[in-house]
């Protein structure tokens, strides 16, 4: 909360070194090629040197009026790194200097509340696409490399799904347990 973050050795516990930013980080933090990746409370993605801790770079989206309470999500691959913000939007951006490569909005609600109350589920990538949901009855399928929608459906949940061979399961948040072809984003069973 302080906007403080470390580099500690983990055989001896000494601080290798220590950085202080302006907003406080909420999301997964990340490690990919000695970089760190982080979102901030801004909705800002950060790119940290592993080595030093000095800022790369960083990609900024829109800033919602109140900070999500829900730890945001970043997945990572060898040309990019795509991550959620508060306000529903998925954004893909270069991994080696943050510019934008797309970026997919979720939430079409221009409603207030709608927004303050959007809560997504992690992101989830197989092969060339990501996988996650929302507690606005919406559960979607994008292609990573342009930001497409492949299929969505409608599933209330904001749990991670999982992903086995061809089939995606998740639990709505009414406690319905639901199987998914990959592929195709046709429900098979809901239990």
């Amino acid at each position: 909360n302080f906007s403080n973050y470390y580099a500690i050795n983990i055989n001896n516990g000494n601080i290798l070194w220590s950085k202080k930013i302006d907003a406080p980080f909420n999301s997964e933090i990340k490690i990919f090629n000695n970089k760190i990746f982080i979102t901030d409370s801004s909705n800002t993605l950060n790119c940290f040197s592993l080595a030093n801790g000095n800022l790369l770079w960083t990609h900024t989206t829109e800033k919602s009026f109140i900070n999500s309470k829900k730890k945001l999500s970043i997945i990572l691959n060898n040309q990019s790194v795509i991550f959620s913000n508060s306000l529903g939007e998925i954004t893909s951006v270069n991994i080696n200097n943050g510019s934008l490569l797309w970026q997919r909005s979720t939430e079409n609600s221009k409603i207030y509340e709608d927004i303050m109350t959007l809560k997504t589920s992690d992101l989830i990538l197989k092969e060339n696409s990501i996988y996650f949901s929302n507690n606005k009855n919406k559960f979607y399928s994008v292609n990573i490399k342009n930001g497409t929608i492949h299929w969505t459906n409608e599933i209330n949940s904001t749990m991670l799904p999982i992903l086995i061979v061809d089939y995606i399961f998740t639990i709505s948040n009414e406690g319905y347990l639901f199987t998914i072809q990959k592929n195709l984003g046709n429900i098979i069973r809901i239990n």
